[in-house]
């Protein structure tokens, strides 16, 4: 192909799997096998999902499982589609000396905490996301990393697997030294904010969320993956740890800078340089 010999970069932007929910039938078939007579059209969902959350669409237990099963549906769909890509790029014997990377803004939450879709809070069903590379040659195959890492992150890390400086004014640091010593890197952490609603502070097996006014929740990822049981009455000294963590990287917020600081659960040097000046 015309300029294959240069460098090139792709960002692939996909709307699905978000609302609405309307897959073709051959991937719906793999959810739902039976008729649905109930209320939701999947050509309506974007508009039914907000009536639901507002309260003035009732839904039962079959809705719900047809609701999330054309989200499933969805989701097969557009890995359908990046397989497709994939594939283009062997095709064009690209692949092998591409670094390719995936990573999603948000998750959707089907009643886990007593809601649907998203933008309603910071529990791990909305924010835990894929951060998927791969980099031949650069990185190593089939490793799984556990740390936590943010979004931030991603522009970072392809400057670095491109061989280009990061800028000293990004708030993300490449996460490449990462990836090849999660040990070195820890305790890390992953800060999300919805708006004005809630933020969430993932450090460790512990997750906190602020979601108003002196309101602070805490839950224990690695007993309790569904985040189902708070416990900030009963873990004293990991909600103190989280909740100074938290004031800690709020307060620098607009001024943390990772490369340089690390993180707010474990500062470097260049944080003491920073505010001593």
């Amino acid at each position: 192909m015309p300029g294959k010999a240069k460098p090139q970069f792709v960002y692939l932007a996909v709307i699905e799997p978000h609302v609405i929910y309307n897959p073709r039938k051959e991937f719906l078939a793999k959810y739902w096998d039976k008729p649905y007579t109930g209320p939701i059209k999947p050509v309506l969902t974007g508009i039914q999902l907000g009536k639901i959350k507002q309260g003035t669409l009732k839904v039962n237990a079959t809705d719900k499982a047809y609701i999330e099963a054309l989200h499933n549906a969805e989701i097969t769909q557009s890995d359908a589609a990046f397989a497709a890509f994939i594939q283009d790029l062997k095709t064009a014997g690209l692949y092998d000396t591409s670094a390719v990377i995936v990573i999603s803004d948000h998750g959707d939450e089907f009643w886990d905490h007593g809601d649907c879709g998203h933008a309603q809070g910071a529990h791990q069903e909305l924010v835990h996301v894929p951060f998927i590379i791969r980099a031949p040659g650069l990185l190593p195959a089939g490793r799984v990393v556990d740390t936590d890492v943010e979004a931030m992150d991603l522009s970072p890390t392809l400057l670095a697997l491109a061989g280009l400086p990061v800028p000293e004014s990004m708030q993300g640091r490449s996460l490449i030294s990462l990836a090849l010593d999660e040990v070195g890197g820890s305790p890390a952490l992953g800060l999300t904010q919805n708006e004005a609603m809630a933020r969430g502070l993932k450090s460790g097996r512990y997750r906190l969320i602020h979601s108003g006014v002196a309101r602070m929740e805490l839950f224990d990822e690695l007993d309790d993956p569904r985040e189902e049981h708070e416990l900030s009455g009963q873990r004293p000294i990991a909600l103190r740890q989280m909740r100074n963590i938290f004031g800690l990287l709020v307060f620098f917020e607009n001024r943390w800078k990772k490369q340089t600081w690390g993180s707010a659960a474990n500062v470097g040097d260049g944080f003491y340089r920073a505010i001593g000046q």
